[in-house]
């Protein structure tokens, strides 16, 4: 699961300065990817000029 996190940039008055903090998003929200979004396609090209290269990652 992914949970998003953002870089956020305050600044302190008392000591003339800039800090960031590594926040999670508001809303404590998660993602799940699907199986088919964590490999891309093997181009036909590159199969092609390589017998041993499977034909695609089997969740396309």
């Amino acid at each position: 699961q992914f949970r998003p996190r953002i870089l956020s940039c305050y600044y302190v008055l008392d000591e003339d300065k800039y800090i960031y903090l590594d926040e999670r998003e508001m809303g404590d929200r998660t993602w799940t990817a699907n199986r088919i979004c964590y490999y891309q396609a093997i181009p036909s090209g590159e199969i092609n000029k390589n017998p041993n290269l499977l034909p695609q990652n089997p969740f396309r």
